[in-house]
């Protein structure tokens, strides 16, 4: 994981490197506005903060759909197969991929958006 988040091109170590570079090569007649350097370097730990903040969130959401599909284990469920037909199963396995959450049914790796319902063992084959 990227500790330092990538803003427009230039990360925290780049930024203070040019911020560096400035200040040794400033005019000494024309000195650089100190409070101009505050606000910038402000608002980019600002945005370094909401990065890792985001990040987070989006290792929350990523558990919070793997434990929605745990919750799916063992179910029957109809989807949309990938050549496009409505087939039912039960799910088999599911697993966490940098595509999001996928469930195994039927031998077919499928999406949670593909799964249409879950349905009642009882009610397989009932019209």
């Amino acid at each position: 994981m990227n500790t330092a988040p990538n803003v427009n091109g230039v990360d925290k170590g780049q930024y203070l490197n040019l911020l560096v570079a400035q200040l040794q090569n400033q005019d000494p007649l024309k000195p650089m506005d100190q409070q101009e350097q505050v606000a910038q370097l402000a608002q980019f730990s600002m945005v370094e903060g909401i990065d890792r903040l985001n990040t987070r969130f989006d290792q929350f959401f990523e558990l919070q759909m793997l434990g929605n599909g745990r919750n799916l284990l063992g179910s029957t469920v109809e989807f949309q197969s990938n050549n496009g037909l409505t087939e039912t199963g039960i799910v088999e396995r599911i697993s966490a991929e940098d595509s999001g959450i996928v469930l195994t049914v039927n031998g077919q790796t499928i999406t949670m958006d593909q799964v249409a319902a879950l349905m009642n063992s009882a009610s397989i084959g009932t019209p």
